[in-house]
């Protein structure tokens, strides 16, 4: 009661009225199951056993650990059941762009332009009576890759050649208690390339 006396007050002393004071109110969600999601974003570089169709989430974790990935991500999100969690991280990374030869000789002048890389993962979790979660997710990852071999002559001009792979998945899945679940694919034809997106969700105990 005494809090409450002091905040009338002061929304008092500032002018403030109570259609105000509620506009600007910050509410929490009602209470509600915690979750944990983990998020694994697998990069192959080749289509390898493409034929063998989509790898388990045991065998891609395999490779993580065999350090036979082109690169990956790992993301782990606490959230409450019917409430969206969002983490989004990256940096400027600057990419060559060109090269100048230099009138007088010496080293080449090299241009280089600023590309925005990183991920933005979102997940809203829906907790079932059987302990399993159905998540409404979106991934977006934004990285950048070697570029091919057709490019190998600016390398002697003094930059090696790259380029931007961006991957974005939107997906609802169920996610059963204690496993993990694999969705993700080809990139296109033109390029060998595959991601694969490793989910896992917890139900956090209250205790």
């Amino acid at each position: 009661m005494r809090s409450f006396n002091l905040f009338f007050g002061l929304a008092l002393a500032f002018g403030l009225s109570s259609a105000a004071r509620a506009e600007g109110e910050i509410k929490l969600p009602a209470p509600g199951k915690g979750v944990s999601i983990e998020v694994l974003i697998a990069n192959f570089s080749t289509a390898a056993d493409a034929e063998k169709g989509v790898p388990t989430a045991e065998q891609i974790l395999e490779l993580q650990k065999q350090g036979k990935l082109a690169s990956s991500t790992r993301v782990v999100l606490a959230t409450l059941d019917l409430q969206t969690a969002k983490v989004q991280y990256g940096e400027s990374v600057p990419v060559a762009t060109g090269a100048t030869i230099r009138g007088g000789g010496g080293p080449p002048a090299v241009s280089y332009r600023y590309t925005e890389t990183g991920t933005i993962i979102e997940a809203t979790p829906r907790v079932e009576d059987d302990g399993s979660v159905v998540l409404l997710l979106s991934v977006q990852e934004t990285r950048l890759v070697p570029g091919s071999k057709a490019g190998a002559e600016k390398e002697e001009a003094g930059f090696t050649p790259t380029k931007t792979a961006i991957m974005n998945a939107k997906t609802t899945l169920r996610v059963p208690a204690g496993k993990s679940v694999v969705t993700g694919g080809q990139r296109s034809d033109k390029d060998p390339s595959q991601t694969w997106i490793v989910i896992s969700a917890k139900v956090l105990s209250a205790k």
